[in-house]
């Protein structure tokens, strides 16, 4: 943003509509993991999605303890993203010791 600082007398009630623009709205639309999710998964044109970012919804997949959901949506991406997502599964696994996710 670009602000002038010059006339500063309207600048905090400025700022403060212009984040509570964005901020308000998006937290509607996304009011919780579960549905910022899924939002992701469908390639919601609010979100950057797709197969790259794979590491996002295996984050929130893991926070949401929903490691089914993960394994079933891997099926959908490309065999070099699911591989990445393998090693990174496994890496996670061992590094906390669990037998599973």
């Amino acid at each position: 943003w670009e602000i002038d600082l010059q006339d500063p007398k309207d600048i905090v009630q400025e700022l403060k509509a212009a984040i509570e623009g964005m901020a308000f709205p998006f937290f509607e639309r996304f009011s919780n993991l579960k549905v910022a999710r899924d939002a992701k998964v469908g390639n919601d044109s609010w979100c950057l999605g797709g197969d790259t970012f794979w590491h996002h919804i295996l984050v929130m997949d893991m926070a949401l303890d929903d490691m089914a959901h993960f394994d079933e949506w891997k099926k959908t991406i490309k065999p070099f993203y699911a591989q990445q997502a393998d090693t990174r599964i496994s890496e996670i696994s061992s590094a906390s010791g669990a037998t599973s996710l």
